[in-house]
């Protein structure tokens, strides 16, 4: 009997160090190995076609390369009013092609154009085995019409960000299981600095990804908050946000591109009757007409006025100069701890020890909170359209956070507990 509960205290000793190591090599792979976007398992290819007094969209659906027939593919035509239709869904050939058809050109009035079209695919595939599950794949594709600018939500993948809420968990549960020991407290050290780490390495990853795949009629959706491009200060360009509000929808009458004769150009009619027209002519009347197109488009965009959006967020530099400012606190933090490492005898003081380890951890959490708080106040005072106030200003909320709310807990529970 007491070698059995011998036996079951060594279990339990070691069972809360087994799931935490679990936990973080779990996340660890999934952040890892995860995809940076929900992926969709298939392909579609879409296109707006306008077909006289309607519209069609037609495409086709590709697995890894090849055709998908019998796919089930629907769409959602979207009005400059704002407003939807949804034409009867239709299934793809024995070569993945798909034609939906016919689509209203308008909605109410003439107005009410087409602005996009978003194409959904579904396949059910039954399973090969009894051990194998029907599996369902999925494909999107939003299409635009000539001439105008709506915006695409691309869904971002949640296991990239595991990592951060496991390595928090796994440190706010250090003093709660077995006895405290300096082993935990050089663990609750190291993950309080990859915790750091981690979270300047995501931001960081964050804007490569949408300076190098990002479009700029992208919303990045995380689910509590988007990242899009905008701007909240009038004269300053556009630049990648993150917003905890919703994403402003931006869209632009269409344009119809009208091809105009080249200035030089013969007309039509003082050609001869069944003489056969110039080559060299008809190539120089379209790129006269061309040129002109372009120059018009070119010429109403640059003239086009800067949006400025309203919400609360900030751009994503701004966070990440916020984060670095805290890692410069923990560095401190790392730095003081050395100094004044407890002894192992003295589980009390090792457990204080952890709870300003935690306690750190969850102040740099919600850094980028404060970053856009600092943000916000700027853009109310007109003082955002400057960098480097604004990196200055993010810099010193990012290292000064812990700090004040630091203080500021201590004084409540001062007040309360009197």
């Amino acid at each position: 009997m007491e070698e059995n509960e011998s036996k079951w205290n060594a279990v339990r000793q070691f069972l809360p160090a087994i799931i935490a190591g679990l936990v973080l090599a779990i996340s660890g792979a999934a952040g890892i190995f995860a995809p940076v976007t929900s992926g969709n398992q298939l392909m579609v290819i879409g296109s707006l076609i306008s077909s006289g007094d309607h519209w069609e969209i037609r495409g086709r659906v590709l697995l890894d390369g090849e055709a998908v027939d019998k796919v089930l593919v629907w769409g959602v035509v979207e009005y400059a009013n704002g407003q939807h239709d949804s034409p009867p869904a239709i299934q793809t050939d024995e070569k993945g092609g798909f034609s939906i058809s016919p689509v209203r050109s308008t909605l109410g009035t003439e107005k009410d154009t087409v602005v996009a079209a978003k194409i959904s695919a579904r396949k059910d595939v039954p399973g090969t085995a009894w051990y194998k599950s029907a599996t369902v794949l999925r494909g999107e594709d939003l299409v635009r019409a000539p001439g105008t600018v709506s915006q695409e939500i691309v869904e971002l993948s949640p296991y990239k960000l595991l990592p951060l809420p496991a390595i928090f968990l796994v440190s706010a549960m250090l003093p709660f299981f077995g006895r405290q020991t300096r082993g935990k407290y050089l663990l609750g050290i190291v993950l309080a600095f990859l915790f750091t780490g981690l979270m300047i390495a995501y931001l960081s990853l964050g804007l490569r990804y949408v300076n190098t795949a990002g479009k700029s009629t992208d919303i990045l959706a995380l689910g509590f908050a988007s990242v899009y491009q905008g701007t909240y200060v009038k004269d300053v360009p556009p630049e990648w946000m993150f917003s905890l509000t919703t994403s402003p929808a931006k869209y632009v009458a269409p344009t119809p591109l009208q091809s105009n004769p080249a200035p030089n150009a013969a007309p039509t009619s003082a050609a001869p009757q069944g003489a056969a027209a110039s080559p060299s002519g008809a190539t120089a009347a379209a790129s006269g007409a061309s040129a002109t197109t372009l120059q018009t488009l070119n010429t109403s965009a640059q003239s086009a006025p800067i949006q400025v959006d309203r919400g609360f967020g900030a751009p994503l530099w701004v966070l990440l100069v916020s984060v670095i400012g805290a890692g410069i606190l923990t560095v401190g933090l790392v730095v003081n701890e050395i100094g004044d490492i407890p002894p192992p005898d003295q589980p009390d003081k090792i457990r204080d020890h952890l709870q300003i380890i935690v306690r750190h951890q969850f102040y740099i959490l919600f850094a980028p909170v404060g970053a856009i708080f600092v943000y916000q106040i700027l853009v109310v005072g007109s003082a955002a359209s400057s960098s480097f106030t604004v990196a200055l200003a993010a810099l010193g909320a990012g290292a000064s956070l812990s700090g004040l709310l630091t203080k500021a807990v201590a004084s409540a529970g001062k007040l309360f507990g009197s």
